[in-house]
This record gives structure tokens, sequence and C-alpha cells, in this order.
């Protein structure tokens, strides 16, 4: 059995497997109580049929380049069509809570016994225009982060940092949605009575088109965001030194636009910085104990996990 796995599954297909299993089996158990057969059911048999045929291939692909951007682009989507099934899964596992605004009311409640203000509000009443913009700025460049460093340790030619910090990081994503499900709340923008903040040139255009990509608007809690950013920090503070030296002012800005644009309460944030530590170590755990277990993610060729992975090289051709 161990074989067959060192084969034929890596670590992040085998997550992917194990989280679209459970959202299947939750999505037609909750379906099965209402009396209907969710039409989100769907998609996760798809894309586990998908799962299956990407498993099945990777003995069968003898090119090393197709190999990597097969492997390394299909967890990126399979996280996007996951995202947004988050609009339709929700409301069949917890449609009660998202009807009556339980969980904003709580999480805004949280945020008003330790201010005065709420820190949203003091954002909104202290916003200057062209701060806007550049807050924006900030925030859409949190999507940019994971494969900025990807890159960098791509080109370093450091593959165990790749594989580890891949899994890593898509295990952080998707731990974070069960916050979703938990918690459904939509954020400040939507549950707090003030008005968007205005920006100069891109404000609207970027919330525009935020608003119009993101199907799945009960995204606060935690606020990935944050999560991503502090797993990112630690990842490259321990693999990429020169990168986590460049994104923390970055990452602080980050933070900050995450309540100036009105998109997260301020225990979302705490939440997320809590999470990212406990996802970050959970997930390094599990790269490390069951390495032998798995075949590598993005090259055919296998190598042995040392304890100083910068000295094993990656794909030359890359």
């Amino acid at each position: 059995m161990r074989a067959f796995f060192k084969n034929r599954l890596s670590h992040v297909d085998f997550f992917h497997f194990s989280y679209l299993v459970f959202l299947l089996a939750t999505s037609v158990i909750y379906g099965f109580r209402r009396h209907s057969f969710a039409d989100i059911t769907w998609i996760y048999i798809l894309l586990l049929l998908l799962l299956i045929l990407l498993i099945y291939l990777r003995t069968k692909i003898s090119s090393e380049k197709l190999y990597f951007w097969l492997y390394f682009w299909y967890p990126v989507i399979f996280l996007l069509i996951i995202f947004q099934s988050m609009s339709w899964f929700l409301p069949v596992v917890n449609l009660p809570a998202i009807e009556t605004e339980k969980f904003d009311t709580i999480l805004y409640s949280i945020d008003s016994y330790f201010y005065d203000i709420h820190p949203v509000i003091w954002f909104a009443r202290h916003a200057r225009p062209i701060m806007t913009d550049i807050m924006y700025l900030f925030y859409s460049y949190y999507y940019f982060m994971p494969l900025i460093l990807m890159t960098f340790l791509i080109l370093h030619k450091k593959q165990w940092e790749v594989e580890k910090a891949y899994f890593i990081l898509i295990f952080s994503f998707y731990l974070g949605y069960i916050g979703y499900m938990l918690v459904p709340a939509r954020g400040p923008r939507f549950y707090m009575d003030i008005d968007p903040v205005q920006g100069v040139y891109i404000a609207e255009n970027m919330r525009n088109l935020l608003n119009f990509l993101e199907a799945n608007k009960h995204d606060v809690f935690p606020s990935m965001h944050q999560l991503i950013v502090v797993v990112i920090l630690i990842l490259s503070f321990r693999y990429e030194r020169p990168f986590f030296y460049f994104s923390l002012p970055f990452s602080f800005g980050i933070t900050i636009s995450l309540m100036y644009c009105q998109y997260h309460y301020v225990i979302d944030v705490i939440a997320g910085t809590a999470f990212a530590f406990v996802f970050y170590f959970a997930g390094d755990y599990f790269a490390e104990k069951y390495s032998g277990y798995f075949c590598h993610q993005f090259t055919i060729k296998q190598f042995d996990a040392q304890p100083q992975p910068s000295r094993v090289r990656i794909m030359d051709e890359y």
C-alpha cells in the first residue's frame, strides 16, 4: 500500500481527496435532512472524478515540464472552485445563521466590547481618498503573495521547500474554509450602517471587481487574508529570508486594509493570526512525518527529504 501511494499520490492529492470527500458527505447529509439533493453535490463529485484522473496520470506523464505545470496549477484551480462553491454550500449546512446574520452580530459585539468606537467606523471617519486607493492596493497585493513566494523558491532551486510550502498553504486555505462553515458572516461592509470609503482612481473599480469575482460573501471568519499572510511570513522567514523582510511592510499594510476597507472585524484578524500559527505547525508536522508515504507534487524524479532541504536540487529547466 505504501509503495502504491509513493508512486501515485502526493500529500496535496491526499488532502484534496479527503477534503472533497468531507464536502461531498456533508452536502449529501444536509441535503437529505432538507429533503433535497443539493446541486452543489454534483460539483464535488466532478472534482473528485477529475482528481482521480489526475492521480492516475501521475504514472503516465513522461514530460517534466507538463508534469510540473499540471500539478502546480490544478490545486490552485480546485481551491478557487471550492471557494466559490461556498456560496451554495453554506446555505445548505447553516441556512438559519445566514438568514439571521447571527454571527455578524456576535463578531460585531465582540469588537464593540473592547472599543468605544469600532475601528471600522474610526477608519471611515478619518479616511482620505488617496489613502483609500493605497489600502486597496495593499488588500489586493495579498492575492499575489503566495505565487511570489513559490516563484522565489523555485528560482532558487529549493525543491523540498517548494513541496512543503505549497502543501502548508493549501492546507491552511482549506482549514480556514471550515471557519466559513462554522461562522458564516459577511463582515462590516454589509452588516454595519456605514458608507464605503471612497478613493480617487482605483478604489471603486477594485471594490466592484472583487464583489463580482467573489461569489461567496460569507468569508469573514477567520480572515484568510491575515491567516495566509502570516503563514507566508513564517515560510519566508524559514526558507526565503530576503522575501520575509521585503514582505513585512506590505503585510502590515494588508492587516490595516482589512478594517480600513470594511471587509473584516478586528476579531477576524486576531483569529486569522492565531490560526495561522496552528495551521502552519500542523501542516509542517504532517509534511515531515508522512513525506515518505507520498510522491512529490511537482517532479517525476523522487528524492529523499533532508533536514536541510535547501541542498536538494529542483528541476533545472524551471
